[in-house]
């Protein structure tokens, strides 16, 4: 008795059955049946006429395969042996119930990089990865294993096992969508394991890791610009005092950076400006510290919205950032 599969989890189960039956010589039209039955035992499953080899005077051999579902479970097989000239006289057999455990196929169905996003010095990178994948067989997958590697040029290995609600996403229609947060130099190509002690075979894929982008080009990232307050200038006349907060960062190829700073009035007038040292702005990122720079220009007060604009340039002069502040009416 054996079971096997006919070709994959898509096909049906084969069990294979082997027996001897033995007859008087009276019995010259001897035949038999052979029924597959499941641990229900309410009906039989399916049905076949194994072909009898007579060894000797009394004895006959068969061995004979029936297909039934490829389903977990125990089955069991019965034989019915008779004459067929004399069909009322009829004997029966029956194997103990066996389980046929169907093995698990496993694929990784895509995944794919879909985005990158870089800090200015390129130093850290967040990586978006599309993750879907499928296991097959009937109660087959029962340990599997999900895990993204990245072997780092700087000798470190990052890995992440996913818990059982990620690979339940990762195993819908589409997957999901997977972010990793790691050093630039830590992440130049994405491998994904997936694995069970029960599979035909375990799968793997790769996928692109941190690509350097704009690696010759200055990159600066404004994180805070906003107009903190507004006051008048004490003894002078029509003269107000804004005070701006900034914070910037940038990559090493920017070189020295020049800023100027504007204050407009009403979307479009321009009420004066003042040039910011570009390493002060960066300064206050480094230190992660509150740095306020003031703008004095003439104002009579006239209520409105008025908001700050940054213009960054590089050594060059190449403009590489204009950014406007937060708005505020005025006076506050």
């Amino acid at each position: 008795m054996g079971y096997r599969e006919e070709s994959n989890w898509e096909g049906p189960m084969l069990a294979t059955y082997s027996g001897q039956i033995s007859a008087e010589q009276s019995c010259d039209n001897l035949a038999a049946q052979l029924r597959l039955r499941g641990e229900d035992e309410s009906s039989y499953i399916t049905a076949a006429v194994p072909e009898l080899n007579q060894i000797d005077e009394y004895n006959f051999n068969f061995t004979t395969t029936v297909s039934g579902p490829n389903l977990y479970g125990n089955y069991y097989a019965k034989l019915q042996a008779y004459d067929q000239d004399n069909e009322v006289d009829k004997v029966w057999a029956q194997t103990e119930q066996a389980l046929w455990d169907p093995p698990c196929y496993l694929d990784i169905i895509k995944f794919e990089k879909q985005n990158q996003v870089s800090s200015v010095d390129n130093i850290h990178t967040q990586l978006t990865y599309n993750i879907e994948v499928a296991e097959h067989g009937d109660n087959a997958c029962r340990d599997n294993h999900l895990e993204v590697k990245m072997d780092g040029s700087d000798g470190n290995t990052f890995k992440h096992w996913f818990n059982n609600n990620d690979k339940a996403k990762a195993l819908q229609p589409y997957g999901f969508n997977y972010t990793i947060q790691i050093q630039s130099t830590g992440a130049p190509e994405a491998d994904i394991l997936w694995k069970d002690v029960r599979a035909v075979e375990n799968k793997t894929a790769e996928a692109p890791g941190y690509i350097v982008e704009n690696a010759l080009n200055c990159q600066v990232n404004v994180v805070d610009f906003c107009l903190d307050s507004a006051t008048p200038v004490e003894g002078a006349e029509n003269r107000w005092a804004f005070d701006f907060t900034i914070r910037a960062q940038s990559n090493s190829y920017c070189g020295s950076l020049t800023a100027w700073l504007d204050v407009i009035w009403e979307e479009g007038q321009y009420l004066g400006g003042v040039s910011v040292p570009g390493e002060t702005i960066l300064d206050s990122f480094t230190c992660d510290c509150a740095k306020t720079f003031t703008v004095e220009v003439d104002y009579d007060g006239a209520k409105g919205d008025i908001y700050g604009q940054l213009d960054i340039r590089n050594n060059q002069q190449d403009l590489i950032q204009i950014v406007n502040s937060c708005v505020k009416e005025v006076p506050m």
